[in-house]
């Protein structure tokens, strides 16, 4: 499995992308498949930039001596919205959030915890949660992987968010993003 996080961009200026899709595709050194998954992630704000983090490869196959899922030595990302997946809105994300980030330290079982508090300063549409990324960077600012989690917030109050990054990759450094998620993508 791998720990992954992607930056999704909707450069529309009045057109929200709802319900892109993410392919993710691992290969081994031969560039055979190991895993083909599709991840599901809510609607793209027009004007916007959102950043994902998943772990992949769970439907990977295990190699033939061992029972430990093989690791893909390359891993390639597809992103599309499916046809008549676009709305015209107003709404924008810019200027929505606020993250105060803590820092990050190391725990007592060799992850990192990565804590702070994200304020919605309004309420986007059907969205009553947020989902708070941690996007891990190499020191020339490429993604190396990212950790999540969806936190309640309310308008203009500050909501705690504490992540954990098992396994975690070297990183330089890292940044912390905050999307709306709305109740029916947490399904």
């Amino acid at each position: 499995m791998v720990d992954f996080a992607v930056e999704v961009q909707n450069p529309n200026k009045a057109v929200e992308a709802v319900d892109p899709v993410i392919e993710v595709v691992g290969k081994d050194d031969g560039g055979n498949v190991i895993f083909d998954e599709t991840i599901e992630t809510p609607g793209v704000l027009p004007d916007s930039t959102y950043y994902y983090s998943y772990v992949a490869g769970s439907t990977a196959n295990s190699s033939a001596t061992s029972t430990e899922v093989v690791k893909p030595a390359t891993v390639e990302f597809a992103i599309t919205t499916p046809e008549g997946s676009w709305k015209a809105t107003d709404q924008t994300l810019a200027d929505v959030y606020t993250v105060q980030d803590k820092g990050a330290t190391d725990t007592q079982f060799g992850a990192k915890e990565f804590t702070g508090t994200v304020t919605a300063s309004e309420s986007l549409d059907g969205a009553t949660r947020s989902r708070v990324d941690v996007v891990l960077l190499d020191q020339d600012g490429n993604i190396e992987g990212g950790f999540f989690k969806i936190v309640d917030t309310e308008p203009g109050q500050a909501a705690d968010y504490d992540i954990y990054a098992v396994s975690a990759p070297q990183f330089a450094s890292y940044a912390v993003y905050a999307s709306p998620w709305a109740e029916d993508a947490a399904e």
